[in-house]
């Protein structure tokens, strides 16, 4: 299945946008955290200021006996004042003040409280939770500034506290943890609001810069799609800094250039190949011209012959010719492959023309053939030779081997005809070669053939061998279709079906002769 496409930097932003959104958490904890740390001792001393600096004045008034109502004024005023702080809400919806103060006596009855019908009348230690609060009343011989976390009139908060020695009363601020709350909230928010958009604005610059970053990565990938479409000129992109990216354009430049050059190669190699193959061509034709095609029709025998080379020229022949009432023969495979094994065959048909039509004695045929092809033969070719005349009326087959394959003697059925281990003509200029006859019977065959019929090969390397070969000789037999043409056509098919179209390395020629009767 096709992976879906996904972009680099696309992927690459997502990544930076997790890291954004696991530092806003991290980091906005500890920041705010540290911010209403900051402000909560901020707000301390702010009080302790208010309340040293009210404190002396208190005391005096206090001592002197000042009037009721003008003291009460008096610490109203303060409360407002206190309300004043920044980190404060002035008043909730009610217009209710948030922080007051309080002045109680050794006994907590309120000396102030912002409710006038509380002075004289209750205690302060009435309105708390936690009446057990021995450190905010008593004697001290030193000045006592504190704060405490209360719960009064039903409301959580902090009370900072100011008692001097010799002096029977304590002033007090009362600050609900609520107003504390809104102010550090608030301040909360904001921080996390200005964390999230500098996050928000890192991410953007990021995403912007990695964009531009790749985006030559994505010209590359269009000039490569144009170098696949066959534009092998596309232009790529121009960069301004030497880092990996302009490395790889550079790589990608003199891929450009080296495809470039090896499509002229290429063409010119084609262009060069192709005339190769067309002059192969036509020395294959004029190779295959010069082998028999046309069998003529002989009063009491059959002859049948066929050449497939492996490659576009090859190295075997086969010829022949009627003279009389003999039928001159030969067979044979050239060592090598190729346009010098073709030479070479050309060279060897050629001579066996011309010294069998002097009606030379097989041996002598051959020897003669021996001189001439073993002259200045520095490559050692060497081509394996049966050469024979077959006398058409007595049946007598006269014969010289020069290394060749043994025939095939096809009657009631197929065997091979003994020969004798001879040296192939070419390498040795001074061998001797010996004529054997033998008789043919009437209805009686004889195969001549060369190695690419035995060790023609399958995809598993296995050779046809020569039991499979009379396997398939005999069934022809017994099926009465032993003519030459039949015999050789029914041998070149079932090497084909044994290869299974397996690339063959060797020549295939095959050469039959039948003596028909008496």
């Amino acid at each position: 299945m096709k992976k879906q496409f996904q972009s680099f930097y696309k992927r690459l932003s997502q990544r930076i946008l997790l890291v954004c959104l696991l530092t806003i958490v991290m980091l906005g904890l500890h920041v705010i955290t540290f911010v209403v740390a900051g402000l909560v001792q901020m707000m301390k001393i702010y009080f302790y200021s208010e309340l040293k600096a009210s404190s002396e004045t208190i005391a005096k008034q206090l001592d002197a006996k000042t009037n009721q109502d003008a003291f009460y004024q008096y610490m109203k005023q303060i409360d407002v004042d206190i309300n004043k702080a920044p980190f404060l809400r002035n008043s909730d919806e009610h217009g209710k003040k948030w922080a007051y103060s309080v002045v109680v006596d050794s006994t907590g009855t309120y000396l102030y409280h912002p409710d006038k019908q509380r002075i004289g009348k209750q205690n302060l230690f009435d309105d708390l939770q936690e009446p057990a609060w021995k450190n905010f009343t008593g004697k001290t011989s030193t000045v006592i500034v504190d704060y405490e976390m209360i719960t009064i009139d039903d409301t959580y908060a902090d009370i900072f506290y100011i008692r001097r020695p010799g002096t029977s009363w304590t002033n007090a601020i009362v600050v609900p943890i609520e107003a504390l709350m809104s102010t550090t909230n608030i301040t909360a928010f904001i921080l996390l609001t200005f964390i999230i958009l500098g996050m928000l604005a890192t991410y953007w610059i990021s995403r912007r810069s990695i964009r531009r970053a790749t985006l030559p990565l994505q010209q590359l990938t269009e000039s490569a799609d144009e170098v696949a479409k066959g534009n092998f000129k596309a232009p790529l992109p121009q960069l301004k800094y030497n880092d990996e990216i302009s490395q790889l354009r550079d790589s990608f430049g003199n891929m450009q250039h080296s495809l470039t050059q090896y499509i002229e190669q290429l063409k010119t190699t084609t262009a060069q190949k192709a005339a190769i193959e067309n002059e192969l061509n036509i020395a294959r034709d004029i190779q295959l011209s010069v082998v028999p095609t046309q069998f003529p029709e002989l009063k009491d025998s059959i002859i049948y012959g066929s050449m497939t080379p492996a490659k576009a020229v090859g190295g075997d022949l086969y010829d022949f010719f009627v003279r009389d009432k003999e039928l001159i023969f030969c067979i044979g495979d050239v060592s090598g492959k190729g346009v010098p094994a073709a030479l070479f065959m050309m060279m060897t048909r050629s001579l066996f023309r011309a010294y069998a039509a002097d009606g030379d004695t097989p041996d002598r045929i051959v020897t003669r053939m021996n001189r001439v092809l073993s002259e200045n033969n520095d490559s050692y070719m060497f081509v394996t030779l049966i050469v024979g005349i077959f006398d058409m009326e007595s049946g007598e087959l006269r014969y010289c081997n020069a290394g060749h394959e043994p025939p095939i003697i096809i009657n009631q059925e197929a065997h091979f005809l003994e020969l004798d281990s001879t040296f192939p003509v070419g390498p040795i200029a001074d061998a001797t070669y010996q004529t054997h006859a033998v008789v043919l019977e009437p209805q009686s065959s004889i195969l001549f053939y060369t190695d690419g019929l035995t060790e023609a090969m399958n995809a598993e390397e296995e050779e046809l061998g020569a039991e499979r070969v009379f396997d398939e000789l005999n069934q022809i037999i017994h099926n009465a279709q032993a003519s030459p043409k039949l015999l050789i056509e029914r041998m070149t098919q079932a090497v084909h079906n044994f290869a299974g179209g397996t690339e063959q390395s060797d020549d295939l020629t095959l050469l039959c002769i039948r003596r028909e009767s008496l």
